[in-house]
């Protein structure tokens, strides 16, 4: 089984093989801030991490990560 850059395929050699060709996508989704009991009552989450939203997509945080830091270090 190959995987193109989008979408399931298969090469064409395989078609109508007895056999099972896809793919199984595997994500990691960002979970709920934990904070640690040691931080001061009263201490925000930080804005610069907003992003880092619960239920994000990994990739999409890292994505829009690299942007922010792009930004903020001029080489965008």
């Amino acid at each position: 089984m190959c995987r193109p850059c989008s979408g399931v395929g298969d090469d064409e050699a395989d078609y109508g093989l007895p056999a099972w060709a896809g793919v199984i996508p595997v994500t990691t989704v960002i979970g709920a801030p934990e904070i640690s009991p040691d931080v001061p009552p009263g201490v925000a989450f930080p804005a610069h991490l907003a992003h880092f939203r619960e239920g994000r997509r990994l990739d999409d945080v890292l994505t829009e990560s690299q942007s922010l830091y792009e930004h903020m270090a001029g080489t965008d």
